[in-house]
């Protein structure tokens, strides 16, 4: 089941999705993503078009390629990280207009950490554990839309 957060914003669907969907600004939003750049050949949200995230939590840092699945203007961005063997987490900003501006949803569909050890040692030293995970990855989806919107109704 996907984890969510979401936030109303003061703007039309267009210019939320517009934000959300120009991966370069996703360091000024993310508590653990602090840069992103389009990777071969992409240079904007389009389906199929990959882009280099660069993570952080504490003093660990990581890499993911994502790949676009979804770019809809003014309705969805989602993409998703790109596994060894398959893609698996699924990253999600649904737009929808309400009351003269915009509800902004992000959700998570990830897969759980996994059986080997090392997945399982790995959680636990990154997070404390899947359940602190969860809560992390929806405190941290709350802190991304907020900023999203501070940005925008600037």
């Amino acid at each position: 089941m996907p984890e969510s957060a979401s936030i109303f914003i003061a703007a039309p669907p267009e210019v939320v999705y517009a934000t959300v969907s120009d991966i370069t600004r996703m360091g000024e939003y993310s508590p653990e993503c602090y840069s992103c750049e389009w990777v071969e050949g992409a240079s904007d949200a389009s389906v199929g078009a990959k882009f280099l995230g660069r993570n952080k939590s504490g003093l660990i840092k990581w890499k993911t390629t994502c790949r676009v699945i979804d770019a809809t203007p003014g309705s969805e961005f989602a993409f998703t990280v790109v596994g060894k063997n398959s893609d698996s987490t699924v990253w999600r900003y649904a737009i929808a207009s309400a009351d003269g501006g915009t509800t902004l949803t992000e959700s998570c569909e990830a897969p759980p950490s996994g059986n080997s050890t090392l997945e399982k040692a790995y959680t636990t030293i990154l997070f404390g554990g899947e359940t602190k995970r969860s809560a992390k990855r929806i405190a941290g989806m709350q802190t991304t839309l907020a900023r999203i919107k501070a940005v925008i109704e600037k």
